[in-house]
């Protein structure tokens, strides 16, 4: 090819192995990268965040299923993981020059997590950035919309909302948590204390009636979500959303406008990235992948073939039109970044308690 003056990299046609849940590396931008960068990235993909777990530790230990189980060279990881992934010495350090400058709103959180040492070691690349935001519909868009500071939570409980708000049972605890314990200092205690656990959930449950009260319904998924907020007919005219819902709902037809943002306790937010696992075979692959991600074009790209947020605010401006609009003025105007509160692990008794509380919200 080079004879024929098609000069072309010298790693063109180079293969790593990614492990990532569906939806996270769509087919075009596979194709993207091999076509400018010469890498082929061959994706496997794993249900949730236990199997990526369970298929790294096989490979490591020796006894991955053939064919199934390769060395993996990056994986998708949740920031909430990276402690559990160190001090089971599955992770190795990501070299500096791979990674995008860390917004200085994120850092702390990194840090808070494991995911970025104090001398810049990193163990995590951010990729993908997503929250639970508070809106609203129409009249109550622009109520929000016409405010100078953003309000709490509280403004669902507002009398011209009465019985026209719908949120996901999820988020709710969530908010519920924010609200008792906005430190988390005793969901942090819960986790190796039973009666703390009880006893913090108890008051979110006490935290949440009010909303409980107010609620035309929870919704749980994207049918019920647009059934209880999308069109003229929709009974709800505010509540709380995914952000990639709430940028679908304020595209959709015939439902006017949607105001969408960060309550000021701050909401419950994710941040997921990539890691190199140890014993990768092709690491300096992987970093050569990183190091494309780390672009802000790229990024962008990565977010709008996936309609995922990327984690670094300065590929925002590269989305398309309404995604990157939505995530300045959401995230970016009014500090909506600083304000969001990554929600950690949950295991044991807490997760339990979780469970019960979320559910008790869903069926009082």
């Amino acid at each position: 090819m080079a004879a024929g003056g098609l000069a072309c990299p010298a790693w063109a046609g180079e293969r790593l192995r990614l492990l990532a849940f569906e939806g996270q590396w769509p087919k075009a931008l596979g194709e993207r990268i091999a076509r400018d960068h010469g890498l082929i990235v061959d994706v496997t993909l794993a249900a949730d965040a236990e199997e990526i777990w369970t298929r790294v530790r096989l490979s490591r230990d020796g006894h991955p299923e053939p064919g199934v189980d390769p060395p993996f060279d990056l994986v998708c990881l949740g920031l909430e993981d990276v402690a559990r992934w160190r001090a089971a010495d599955l992770l190795a350090p990501l070299p500096a020059h791979a990674l995008a400058p860390v917004d200085a709103t994120l850092r702390p959180r990194l840090i808070a997590r494991g995911a970025l040492d104090a001398d810049g070691t990193a163990w995590l690349a951010p990729l993908a950035l997503g929250a639970t935001v508070m809106l609203g519909v129409g009249a109550a868009a622009e109520t929000l919309a016409t405010r100078d500071t953003p309000p709490g939570w509280d403004w669902l409980l507002s009398e011209s909302l009465a019985g026209r708000v719908a949120v996901e049972p999820h988020a709710a605890v969530w908010i519920g948590l924010r609200l008792v314990d906005p430190n988390g200092d005793r969901l942090a205690q819960a986790g190796t204390d039973k009666d703390a656990a009880r006893t913090l959930f108890d008051d979110v449950d006490a935290a949440l009636k009010p909303l409980r009260a107010t609620l035309a319904d929870v919704w749980t998924d994207t049918i019920t979500f647009a059934r209880h907020l999308a069109g003229p007919e929709a009974p709800a005219v505010a509540g709380c959303a995914w952000d990639g819902l709430a940028r679908a709902l304020a595209e959709a037809p015939n439902t006017g406008p949607v105001t969408s943002v960060v309550p000021a306790e701050g909401t419950p937010a994710w941040l997921d990235g990539l890691a190199i696992p140890r014993g990768a075979v092709f690491p300096e692959r992987a970093t050569r992948l990183l190091d494309i991600l780390a672009g802000p074009v790229s990024a962008a790209a990565w977010g709008a073939a996936t309609g995922w947020l990327p984690a670094d605010p300065r590929a925002w401006p590269a989305l398309p039109a309404p995604m990157g609009d939505w995530a300045e003025a959401v995230l970016g105007t009014g500090g909506g970044l600083a304000r969001l509160w990554v929600t950690p692990r949950l295991d044991g008794a807490t997760a339990r308690a979780f469970d019960a509380s979320r559910s008790r919200f869903e069926f009082p």
